[in-house]
């Protein structure tokens, strides 16, 4: 999924649209903390999956850990 948001971010950035190119940037490292937390099975994933999804405050708090 990452390598599509990096292949839309180039798209966007070849037509100069910078603020999607960004958005698509946030989209792929979202990604890549999600990953990492599965890999490391972090703390955080526990209360992830009582929610059912990720929120901001817990990528946030997963990349402090």
């Amino acid at each position: 999924m990452a390598e599509r948001y990096l292949s839309e971010a180039r798209s966007y950035l070849d037509k100069g649209d910078s603020i999607q190119a960004s958005e698509n940037t946030y989209k792929i490292v979202e990604e890549w903390i999600k990953a990492l937390a599965e890999y490391y099975r972090v703390s955080e994933l526990k209360e992830m999956r009582k929610r059912g999804r990720w929120l901001a405050w817990l990528l946030g708090s997963t990349t402090r850990t």
